[in-house]
């Protein structure tokens, strides 16, 4: 080997030594760093080689809730920065789950971030994301959905009658079968935590119209006959009713009585005084074992089905007493 390779050799050596030097020199060197603990900062110049060495020279204890940046077994180098998050327990209420948390981050946005609980921007959360929390803070999260929901609904179809006078009283006739529509309704609906606080209508399209239900309803009075001891007669309508009995006179009607009635005929036999709500005054009827007689006169005591007979003679009224009759409306209704 030659002069020249020795020397090189010989360099190289030196180098390697010197390297090595310089990195166990430096190593020895106090270097300055920064530790970060909650609001507190400590300025410090260390020689250890890691963060776990540097943390254990100043006496700083860990628990296993807390957060130490960098990690323990990284290096030291001048001018770095220690942070330590200190760990502690929260409750966060997510909708209708209720959890305990070890977290390190000071507000609610990044503990919600450390531990993947993601909210939407229509989502309550209280305390506020920029609140600052501690051991024992409590967190509740409001999901809140707004969705447009669609529905149909029947459009009910209208009934319209009128009158006609070919066909027989009390009997109708379909002209033109109706039939229902359809609608559909769009509503914004508003839900936390899965139960709906409100539904506003927002938009109302029509899909198919109802089509009008025309009835006939017939006015031609329908005759029937009646075979009496007087005679057929001709009667468009038959009622069981109840009747009383009255005398004009003031044993029935009081001393004040003048024997008129309200619509001003002379009491009597034949005169009926009537409920106009259920027999109209003027109508002419019959009634068995009675006779021919008009409704011509209205009573306190008179209301609903229930009619008072005049009779000539108190007697007369007092035999009669109460019962049940039949009346007949009678076809003809000409005065």
């Amino acid at each position: 080997m030659g002069k020249t390779a020795h020397l090189v050799i010989g360099i190289a050596i030196i180098c390697v030594s010197l390297i090595a030097f310089l990195v166990g020199w430096q190593s020895t060197k106090q270097k300055p760093i920064t530790i970060v603990v909650g609001d507190s900062d400590i300025r410090w110049d260390t020689k250890t080689n890691t963060v776990a060495n540097c943390l254990y020279e100043l006496g700083i204890t860990l628990s296993s809730k807390d957060e130490v940046i960098p990690a323990l077994d990284a290096p030291i180098v001048r001018g770095m920065e220690i942070t330590i998050n200190r760990g502690f327990d929260i409750s966060i209420k997510d909708g209708d789950k209720d959890t305990l948390y070890t977290v390190t981050a000071p507000t609610v946005s990044g503990a919600l971030a450390k531990l993947g609980i993601l909210v939407d921007q229509d989502d309550r959360v209280t305390p506020s994301l920029s609140s600052k929390i501690g051991p024992g803070s409590k967190v509740t999260i409001v999901r809140v959905e707004n969705t447009l929901v669609k529905e149909k609904e029947t459009i009910p179809y209208v009934i319209w009658e009128f009158p006609d006078n070919r066909l027989d009283e009390n009997k109708t006739k379909v002209w033109r079968k109706g039939s229902n529509g359809l609608k559909e309704l769009v509503y914004q609906v508003r839900t936390e935590n899965g139960k709906t606080v409100s539904k506003v209508l927002v938009e109302e399209n029509l899909i198919e119209e109802s089509k009008i239900h025309v009835v006939a309803r017939g006015t031609k009075p329908v005759y029937y006959t009646l075979k009496t001891s007087s005679g057929s007669i001709l009667y468009t309508k038959k009622m069981r009713i109840e009747a009383t009995a009255y005398y004009p006179g003031p044993e029935s009607t009081g001393r004040f009585a003048d024997g008129i009635t309200s619509v001003g005929l002379k009491a009597g036999h034949g005169i009926i005084a009537v409920d106009p709500r259920v027999i109209p005054l003027w109508t002419k009827v019959y009634i068995p074992n009675y006779g021919f007689a008009i409704a011509g006169d209205v009573g306190g005591a008179i209301k609903g089905n229930i009619i008072d007979l005049c009779f000539d003679t108190y007697r007369e009224a007092i035999q009669f007493g109460r019962r049940k009759v039949d009346l007949y409306i009678l076809a003809d209704q000409g005065r």
